[in-house]
């Protein structure tokens, strides 16, 4: 019993590709991203979404105005379809890519 357990959540652990495939495999023409979306079993998580220069433009200067208010910059510069742990998120990234500096 156990190791039929383990061996699932390893299959979903590799997340929703494995669904989208298959769902891909089912039905070609069907719009794919909303398959895989909900085939994915993420609950509330929506697809990843890839930032633009425009976005990382706007992060920056919410950031040089209200620091890490990640909230604030949130609803103040345009970035309300993004969650307040994505701006963080993306923050680091700029900051360890060395695109923009700490402070």
């Amino acid at each position: 019993g156990g190791a039929s357990v383990v061996s699932h959540g390893g299959s979903s652990g590799s997340g929703g590709g494995g669904g989208g495939g298959a769902a891909a495999a089912l039905g070609g023409d069907a719009s794919s991203g909303a398959v895989a979306g909900s085939g994915a079993g993420a609950g509330r998580r929506a697809m990843r979404v890839a930032w633009n220069e425009e976005e990382e433009r706007l992060l920056i200067a919410g950031y040089r105005q209200h620091g890490s208010s990640w909230e604030t910059i949130r609803m103040n510069y345009g970035l309300r379809h993004r969650l307040g742990t994505q701006l963080r998120e993306k923050w680091r990234n700029l900051v360890k890519s060395g695109i923009v500096a700490e402070n």
